[in-house]
């Protein structure tokens, strides 16, 4: 049994709350769905991110079992893992749940049922470049819970063939994605990004002794260093076309280790100095300035949520701020977001996608969209956060 950790035991109560309610049962196994509501099939990206919470929780079978239906239905011409599990269409899925509670129809809720069917591309026609890697750091989470289980040497074929799906996608040394393509996907992103490289240096660099893969972490690491690290900031950009610095990446750079000690310390002072963390007095938005209206997509701005991946605040990266703050050995800052957290969470009664850039943080509202909650992905990093803090000490203790 998981015990709820003092002080900050009523968010950690209802973000468990709202990440085990979106734990689904299909067939004979169950799988964790991005929320309740218009995002209620199986996202990969927010599953993956929300292992190392299903992990904690003692919900191993779900991890697992969810993984594996990913492993079996790898593509087979490339290597490309879903990008989502439903038994509808998310294209009609999606607008039609929408519609439903903005309108507060009667209609039920769209569930899913035993027919699961794969998606592999998004509604622009491209994949998301960020899955396989996503889905292969939740196998060494699964590995490192559990060594018994160990599907880096069950699933080994596979696994190399999600692993060699990037070959084609590199350009002078660093990988090159499409449009929509990594976790900011309502933004044309098309290029070499930040978050993407990080993430490949950082799987790669643990999976490669498994899967008997050559790569040069060192060389790489020294790219990523070329490309993204603005000297005046001293922070990583978050795309190479623009001057943009993102909160993400910076925060991932920090937890993934790709800034060790002193200069872990040092990027973080940065990062809580910046704008990303004094805005409204709380971290929590995407980038330090919104993207080129021009690079939004046509989906995203015809619901009126043209800037989800720049100016509005996300759950999960309020929780991951928290989190970097207590890694950075700032208890006070750590103690405070999560004291923020939970007062959201009280006023709602639940933990959500995203809120409005203003004092408050109400809820993300438009005429079109509605904030999805309970949010699985900023549920679990919520709880992430709450659990490894109370485990080390400092900030909730």
């Amino acid at each position: 049994m998981i015990l709820s950790p003092s002080p900050h035991h009523k968010l950690f109560e209802i973000a468990k709350a709202g990440l085990e309610a979106n734990i689904v049962k299909v067939g004979n196994g169950s799988f964790l769905s991005a929320g309740s509501n218009h995002f209620r099939g199986f996202w990969t990206r927010d599953f993956c991110l929300s292992v190392p919470a299903l992990l904690k929780l003692g919900h191993k079978n779900v991890a697992a079992h969810h993984l594996n239906w990913l492993l079996d239905h790898t593509r087979e011409k490339d290597g490309l893992v879903p990008r989502v599990i439903d038994s509808l269409d998310t294209r009609f899925r999606v607008p039609a749940a929408l519609l439903r509670q903005k309108l507060q129809l009667s209609w039920p809720k769209f569930s899913v049922s035993d027919n699961l069917a794969p998606e592999y591309l998004g509604e622009h026609n491209t994949v998301a470049i960020d899955s396989n890697l996503f889905v292969l750091m939740s196998l060494l989470q699964l590995k490192e819970y559990d060594s018994n289980l160990d599907l880096f040497k069950i699933r080994a074929k596979t696994l190399k063939k999600i692993l060699h799906f990037y070959a084609p996608y590199f350009s002078d040394g660093l990988i090159y994605q499409s449009r929509f393509a990594d976790w900011q996907d309502s933004v044309d992103r098309s290029g070499r990004s930040f978050i993407v490289n990080l993430l490949y240096y950082v799987v790669v660099s643990r999976v490669s002794p498994l899967l008997d893969f050559e790569f040069d972490a060192e060389g790489f690491r020294a790219r990523l260093y070329r490309k993204f690290f603005d000297t005046h900031s001293g922070l990583f950009r978050t795309h190479e076309q623009l001057p943009h610095i993102g909160l993400d990446g910076n925060l991932w750079a920090i937890e993934w280790g790709l800034v060790e000690s002193e200069e872990k310390t040092t990027l973080y002072e940065r990062l809580k100095s910046h704008s990303l963390w004094q805005t409204h007095g709380q971290p929590g938005y995407v980038t330090d300035r919104d993207y080129p209206g021009h690079w939004h997509s046509w989906t995203v701005q015809s619901v009126g949520l043209n800037h989800y991946h720049d100016r509005l605040y996300w759950s999960w990266l309020m929780a991951l701020s928290a989190k970097v703050a207590h890694l950075c050995d700032d208890f006070i800052e750590s103690k405070r977001l999560l004291n923020r957290l939970q007062s959201l969470a009280e006023r709602d009664g639940a933990i959500g996608e995203i809120y409005q850039p203003n004092k408050d943080l109400t809820p993300f509202s438009s005429w079109a969209y509605q904030s999805e909650s309970p949010f699985s992905w900023g549920s679990a990093k919520i709880v992430e956060a709450v659990l490894d803090m109370a485990h080390l000490g400092g900030a909730t203790t």
